[in-house]
């Protein structure tokens, strides 16, 4: 059994959920023990939106779990100061020179939650959640039975980690590809502000021709709401209804092949969604280095950066039921392996031990 010292938490982002699952999973399943899981304060941290940021004492190392979406390490120095090993989950091949700590990817990144409440974490995140003054928000989306009674979308009722893995040998139909718009005037940069421009742009022409192409065996659109209403074409805009969390992994459950495009920063939160469902992927250039043997060709077909070969990716795995199924199972056996909330916390332990 693995000896964990402490676990300190510095808010109860959603970009953290997922470790916080993955610990909770492995002291459920007595694979690991923890002496104290604390709530803190980061001096000169975001006090709105908390710091994404973990910090594991085990074996004398520090280790920082970064679950920002951005690829540039922390702002506030503070956070990795005495750290010994980071696991980053957008991680670049370079540009972390001046480190004197060891950095490794993390890998991909999804909101998943345990069935059942860890009472220590959950104390830990109410903590961060009256600093961060979220409190009713955080209740009702980790309790299950408030989340279910107001119909909460990315909560513990609809997000528990064996609704989130799905895998069947049975015959799957459909393209999906689930999308929203990002407020450029909402950009804290003008290079984010550009960036964001762009996005919108690939994303609109995205579904703009998977609409065209595929018809009614593509599933999904970009959400309504007054921006994207004022910019996209209606028949590329997808409901409320369609957007909720319910629907749309009743709808992975039954897809083929999952679309996915870069987001703000790295791949985002569909990508891992995919690969727990066991989809074909058609997808962005990853830019992120990620742990285990995620290979182009094995487990997702590339998309060119002017797009014109997203038709023809598509229909190979459309197709070819062969190269498909062979996808589908090498990306379920990589979320067994490599990305299940439980196994990514282990990895990384491990790879420290």
């Amino acid at each position: 059994m693995i000896k964990i010292d402490y676990i300190h938490i510095y808010s109860n982002s959603l970009h953290c959920q997922q470790i916080f699952t993955g610990f909770s999973l492995l002291i459920k399943n007595k694979i690991l023990t923890v002496d104290n899981i604390k709530f803190m304060r980061l001096e000169g941290g975001d006090h709105f939106f908390g710091e994404p940021y973990v910090k594991v004492l085990m074996n004398s190392k520090i280790i920082l779990f970064d679950c920002a979406d951005s690829f540039d390490l922390p702002s506030n120095t503070h956070i990795y100061s005495d750290v010994d090993v980071i696991f980053k989950r957008s991680f670049k091949k370079d540009g972390y020179n001046m480190l004197d700590c060891k950095i490794y990817p993390y890998g991909f990144n999804y909101l998943v939650y345990d069935n059942a409440i860890n009472w220590e974490f959950w104390m830990c995140e109410l903590k961060a959640s009256f600093f961060q003054k979220n409190t009713i928000h955080f209740f009702v989306t980790r309790h299950s039975l408030l989340s279910a009674l107001f119909n909460i979308n990315s909560s513990r009722i609809n997000l528990s980690w064996n609704n989130i893995e799905n895998f069947s040998c049975k015959e799957r139909k459909g393209i999906v590809y689930n999308t929203r718009l990002w407020n450029p005037q909402n950009a804290r940069t003008e290079e984010e502000r550009e960036r964001r421009l762009i996005l919108n742009d690939r994303r609109i022409k995205v579904v703009s021709m998977l609409k065209k192409e595929y018809g009614s065996e593509f599933r999904g659109g970009i959400f309504a709401d007054t921006m994207s209403k004022k910019m996209c074409k209606k028949d590329i805009l997808i409901s409320n209804s369609s957007y909720k969390v319910k629907n749309y992994l009743n709808v992975l459950k039954n897809a083929k092949i999952g679309i996915s495009i870069n987001g703000n920063h790295a791949a985002g939160y569909a990508f891992g969604e995919y690969i727990s469902m066991g989809l074909g992927i058609v997808c962005d250039r990853i830019n992120n280095l990620l742990p285990g043997e995620f290979v182009k060709n094995s487990n997702y077909l590339e998309i060119n950066d002017d797009l014109s070969n997203l038709t023809e990716q598509i229909n190979q795995l459309n197709t070819n039921d062969d190269l498909c199924n062979i996808m589908r199972y090498n990306n379920y056996l990589y979320y067994l392996n490599n990305l299940r909330a439980d196994r990514i916390v282990l990895n990384a332990l491990l790879y420290v031990l």
